[in-house]
Order: C-alpha cells, then structure tokens, then sequence
C-alpha cells in the first residue's frame, strides 16, 4: 500500500505503519515517503515518523524541509523535527 498509484492509499498507508509495525521495519520506507508527490502522504509520513518516535530520522526530515515548497507540510515537518529532537 505504501507504493499504491492512489495517493489517498500511500497517505493512509503511512498513518497505518506509524500505528501498526515495528519503527525498524517501517523507517526506511516512510523516509522514502517524505519525497512523495503528494502533500497528504509527506504530511502523514512527517506525522508517522514522530509517532513512532523514529529519532533516526532527523536527518531524511531535515533534508525534506530544505526541499519542501508546500507551507502546510513544512509546518508538520518542522514539528516532527522538534518533537523528535526532545525525545532524543
């Protein structure tokens, strides 16, 4: 489901694994996620990502908001990355 045609799919998709599997399982492919076309999916991801507390993120986070033009996700990912930074 993370690699649907269906963006509505890949957002949910992503809400789901940050709920559901294990953070070393899933991590990588939500990183992957945060270069998704789609601003629901890479709000999702961003959302997924702090959820499962997935500190070894920052840096793919860090690295999707110098690329981000979308002000609604950048507000998401600046959160996760802060949220993320206190855990760690």
């Amino acid at each position: 489901a993370l690699n649907d045609d269906a963006s509505e799919v890949r957002a949910e998709a992503a809400t789901i694994a940050g709920k559901t599997l294990e953070p070393e399982e899933i991590i990588h492919e939500l990183c992957r996620l945060l270069k998704d076309e789609d601003n629901q999916v890479r709000i999702n991801t961003a959302l997924a990502l702090m959820k499962i507390e997935a500190i070894s993120s920052v840096s793919n986070l860090k690295e999707a908001l110098s690329l981000e033009h979308n002000d609604q996700v950048r507000s998401v990912i600046e959160v996760a990355i802060n949220q993320l930074k206190k855990i760690g």
